[in-house]
């Protein structure tokens, strides 16, 4: 059986497991990356925890942290999920955050189509957390969220 998995850098929240963890298809496993342990934990057998062995970039928290640094972080936990997806039998990966919100169709879609190389979301909804604020993105929207396409997880050349 495939598996779509889901990786997460992680926030002091867990806000997008509750939609994936309502997806249509019940097949899906979302592994948490993180320097610290999340404030609040969510016990499912779906939800792995992925301890790394380096600090957070910055003490600091919000946009202000330098961006090499953040990308530093995020590029390497980006890899280790990976290789946790890798164990764990994944079909598909999709990279989210946990302020992001996500559709409860994409394990679905992923276990429909287990050869497809993926999808993009070109259209979707920004949100401003802590306010009634939605705005539409008809076209672009994976120019500005990096949580918008689900990818079929490729060979991994290193040996375990």
């Amino acid at each position: 059986m495939s598996r779509p998995g889901c990786l997460r850098h992680p926030h002091p929240t867990v806000r997008s497991e509750a939609p994936i963890f309502g997806q249509t298809h019940e097949d899906v496993v979302v592994i948490v990356v993180h320097n610290e342990m999340p404030a609040v934990q969510v016990s499912d057998p779906r939800i792995h925890y992925v301890k790394v062995g380096f600090d957070r970039p910055s003490a600091q928290r919000g946009p202000r942290i330098e961006y090499s640094e953040q990308a530093r972080d995020k590029g390497t936990k980006y890899s280790i999920g990976l290789a946790a997806a890798h164990e764990l039998g994944a079909s598909h990966v999709m990279f989210f955050d946990a302020d992001d919100l996500v559709s409860n169709r994409i394990a679905a879609l992923a276990n429909a189509a287990p050869a497809q190389p993926g999808w993009c979301f070109d259209t979707g909804y920004i949100h401003s957390v802590g306010t009634r604020s939605l705005q539409l993105v008809p076209s672009g929207f994976h120019k500005k969220n990096g949580s918008t396409s689900v990818i079929l997880r490729g060979p991994v050349w290193w040996s375990s």
